[in-house]
C-alpha cells in the first residue's frame, strides 16, 4: 500500500515532511456498492454556510475529540443547524487512516457523513450555475454538500496521518474541505519562494479508481464555500481551475500577507485565514457547464461515484 507525505512549505530553508505508515492503496481491493444510490434528498438545498462569520458565542460544535475545548467554532453550520469548528488542532488526525472505501463506515473526519466522515451543509450556493435538468438520464444539479474540516494548516500538521485522501465522490455531491493557514514563522522554510511569501501549499488531485470512475472536476480555493465564478474561471484566476481527466490537476497556492504577490499561476493565500477548497464533477468549459460529469457505467461497482487522491504538499 502506498504512503502520501504532506509537505507545507514556506521561506525559511527546510521542508517538514510527514510521512503516513498506513492508508489505503490504490490497489487495495474496496468492497463494491450497489449502482444508483442516491444521496440523502433530505439535505436542504438552501443557503447556510456563512464562510468565515463568527459563530454564536457559548455553543458546543456538533462532534469532534472528547476535549471540546479545542475545537474553534465558526459561522458554518451543518444541514441541522448545528455550528461548526473552524478547524482542528495539530495532531487530530495523527496515525488515522484514510478516508472510507464506499460502503465503510465515514472517517476520519467527525461528521459522520461521506466522504471522510465530512459534515452535510446545506446545499446553498454548490449548485449555482448548474442546468437543473436531466439530460441522457443525469440529473445536473447538486443535490448534496458535504463539508470536510482539517487541522490548521501549520508545521506540525498530520493531515490524516500523512496518508492520500481518497475518497468517492457522488455524481451530484459537492465536496467542500475546510483550512486555516497560518501566520508568519509558522510554515515550515524552503527557498524559492517569491519575495515576501510565507509558504506555499499545493492540492495535487489524482484519479482513484477504486472510489469511484474517471472525471473532470471544477475545484475552488476562495474564502467562501461552493464559489464556483465562471467568470473567474474564464480571467484565468488560478484559484479557480478545470481538474481534467488526465492526471487530475492541481491547484497551487503561496502564502502571501497583503501588498505582496503570489508567483505566476499560484492562488494568493492569506495568512491566519479560513479557506474553502471546494470541488463539484463539472466541466466547466463553456459548452459543457451545468452539467454533470461524473457519468460512471452501468453495474459500476461503485455506483453513481467517481473516486479522487488528494496529496496536499
Amino acid at each position: 500500500m502506498r504512503s502520501l507525505l504532506v509537505v507545507l512549505l514556506c521561506g525559511c530553508g527546510q521542508a517538514v515532511v510527514v510521512i503516513g505508515d498506513g492508508g489505503v492503496g490504490a490497489s487495495d481491493a474496496g468492497p463494491s456498492l450497489d449502482a444508483g444510490a442516491p444521496p440523502d434528498a433530505s439535505i436542504p438545498v438552501d443557503a447556510g454556510l456563512d464562510g468565515g462569520a463568527e459563530g454564536d458565542a457559548g455553543t458546543d460544535v456538533d462532534g469532534g475529540p472528547t476535549d471540546a475545548g479545542l475545537w474553534q467554532p465558526s459561522g458554518d453550520r451543518d444541514a441541522r443547524g448545528t455550528p461548526l469548528p473552524e478547524s482542528l488542532p495539530i495532531g487530530t488526525y495523527l496515525g488515522v487512516m484514510g478516508c472510507e472505501f464506499l460502503g465503510g463506515t465515514p472517517a476520519p473526519g467527525f461528521g459522520g457523513s461521506t466522504p471522510c466522515g465530512s459534515y452535510e451543509v446545506p446545499v446553498g450556493q454548490c449548485n449555482a450555475g448548474m442546468r437543473n435538468a436531466t439530460m441522457n438520464g443525469v440529473l445536473n444539479t447538486i443535490t448534496r454538500a458535504s463539508l470536510f474540516v482539517h487541522e490548521a494548516y501549520r508545521v506540525g500538521n498530520t493531515y490524516v496521518g500523512g496518508n492520500d485522501m481518497r475518497y468517492g465522490q457522488h455524481q451530484t455531491q459537492a465536496f467542500i474541505m475546510k483550512f486555516h493557514t497560518g501566520g508568519a514563522g509558522d510554515f515550515p522554510v524552503v527557498g524559492g519562494l517569491p519575495p515576501g511569501a510565507l509558504g506555499t501549499i499545493v492540492f495535487n488531485f489524482v484519479n482513484q479508481p477504486n472510489r469511484g470512475e474517471v472525471a473532470t472536476r471544477f475545484g475552488v480555493l476562495s474564502t467562501r464555500p461552493c464559489d464556483f465564478d465562471y467568470a473567474r474561471l474564464d480571467a484565468q484566476d488560478p484559484c479557480f481551475q478545470r481538474l481534467g481527466i488526465a492526471g487530475g490537476g492541481s491547484l497551487l497556492a503561496h502564502v502571501v500577507p497583503p501588498g505582496v504577490s503570489p508567483g505566476p499561476g499560484h492562488c494568493a493565500l492569506r495568512p491566519d485565514t479560513t479557506y474553502y477548497l471546494s470541488t463539484r464533477w463539472e466541466d466547466p468549459l463553456p459548452a459543457t457547464r451545468g452539467l454533470i460529469s461524473c457519468r460512471p457505467q452501468t453495474g459500476s461497482p461503485t455506483g453513481q461515484h467517481c473516486g479522487t487522491s488528494l496529496a496536499i504538499q
